[in-house]
């Protein structure tokens, strides 16, 4: 009973929590029209979810794409082009109202901490969305009317590409923004194994339209409610939604991974490989970010004043590295993998922040960052004062940056010592 009882408390706690952080996080500023990161950055995720949101949904790069898909000729796409002229001019109009009452509710709710008003919040969200479907719908409507019968044919498939690249992209499961007409489009592949891949391709390309279509009708209404519902404290309701929400999205998740292996099985042994690391990469995009030692290595090894032996060094510093974060890189995929196998939102576990796989996170990437920094200071440490001046100071700062936070983090090592092969501007 007592354990009981102290869960129900971390549980309390770390609802005030998220109650204070959801309406702090609840941006001040931005503008229909500005710009802000498929898992991920992934501004903050409300300033991105704000942006996004009083964004207009069709732009002149589709316009472009449209032309091009369905063989517009120039008047054509002159009339597409003026009436997205029209479209613009009152999704403006449009959106800076509905922002307008969007804020000044926000404050309202900021400065009263009412949690019963979310439900007015979510009210204005759901019926901005209508209008702005209604919105775009009028605008696609409107050029369908251009095209003459071959054209429209072709409409569909025009409709598929455009919900592949804007849809797909606000996945958030590993391997739900994966793209894999893409990945084979960038594959140097002969014409005769191209040609066993058109037909499978077909298929993904309907199978993951369905899917999506089948993801944004669940993900658009539920989605929006998970704050209120955490706010009011309605913790069955909160879990109901995000096992909603998490199954439309491995129905996409399941769609990827299994075309992901039938394209591989289908792709020559070189090509197959190639492939096989970009859908991994891709599928865990925060696991496989490029580092400062990434960038730096190739700028080193092609130092024309590096010696055999210095060139030796780093390649075998290359190898180790690699090696090493690999395994680092793998346990963070199982990681993901087994926390993705669950229905259990982090708020029915431990505790609201799901600590235990949390600490592992935060393990994993302290581990990577080590493995970093130490092959980032052998690597320098090889070099002369002369070589290091070749290198970007960009990618040194960097480095002066995660080291001084290092010993700041260690313990005992109060003291900073000074990095060899670089002076500290003003020395």
């Amino acid at each position: 009973m007592e354990s009981q009882l102290r869960r129900l408390g971390r549980l309390m706690r770390g609802c005030v929590l998220a109650t204070g952080l959801l309406i702090a996080a609840m941006p001040a500023t931005a503008q229909p029209g500005g710009g802000g990161r498929p898992g991920g950055g992934r501004g903050g995720g409300g300033e991105e979810w704000m942006t996004r949101l009083f964004l207009p949904d069709v732009t002149s790069r589709e316009i472009d794409e449209m032309a091009r898909t369905l063989g517009m000729d120039d008047d054509q796409q002159a009339a597409a082009d003026a009436m997205l002229e029209t479209y613009l001019d009152e999704f403006t109009e449009t959106a800076r109202e509905r922002r307008t009452e969007w804020e000044t509710l926000r404050d309202e709710i900021r400065e009263s901490r009412d949690r019963s008003r979310f439900a007015e919040l979510a009210a204005l969200h759901a019926a901005w969305r209508g209008e702005k479907r209604t919105l775009e719908a009028a605008l696609l409507d409107d050029i369908q009317l251009l095209l003459d019968e071959t054209q429209a044919q072709r409409w569909p498939i025009m409709e598929r590409n455009r919900r592949r690249l804007k849809v797909l992209p606000r996945g958030r499961l590993s391997g739900e923004t994966l793209n894999i007409i893409d990945l084979v489009e960038k594959l140097d592949l002969s014409q005769e194994a191209a040609m066993t891949l058109v037909e499978p391709l077909g298929d993904y390309e309907l199978d993951l339209d369905r899917a999506l279509v089948e993801r944004e009708a669940v993900v658009e209404v539920e989605e929006p409610r998970l704050p209120e519902l955490l706010m009011n404290q309605d913790f069955v309701a909160a879990s109901e939604v995000y096992r909603r929400v998490t199954a439309a999205r491995r129905i996409v998740q399941k769609v990827n991974k299994r075309y992901a292996r039938q394209i591989e099985a289908l792709l020559p042994d070189e090509q197959a490989s190639i492939f096989a690391r970009q859908v991994l990469e891709k599928s865990y995009p925060r696991v496989f970010e490029r580092s400062a030692v990434d960038r730096i290595a190739p700028l080193v090894q092609s130092l024309e004043s590096l010696d055999a032996e210095q060139g030796s060094t780093v390649d075998a510093l290359m190898a180790s590295f690699e090696r090493d974060r690999e395994v680092k890189r793998m346990k963070a995929v199982k990681l993901i993998e087994r926390e993705e196998a669950t229905d259990t939102p982090r708020w029915e576990r431990r505790d609201m922040s799901g600590a235990g796989e949390m600490d592992e996170r935060r393990q994993l990437r302290q581990e990577i960052r080590q493995i970093e920094i130490r092959t980032l200071r052998s690597i320098r440490s090889l070099l002369t004062d002369e070589q290091i001046q070749e290198l970007p100071a960009d990618l040194l700062n960097e480095l002066d940056r995660r080291d001084d936070r290092d010993r700041q983090n260690r313990p005992g090592d109060g003291n900073r010592r000074e990095r060899p092969g670089r002076s500290r501007p003003g020395d």
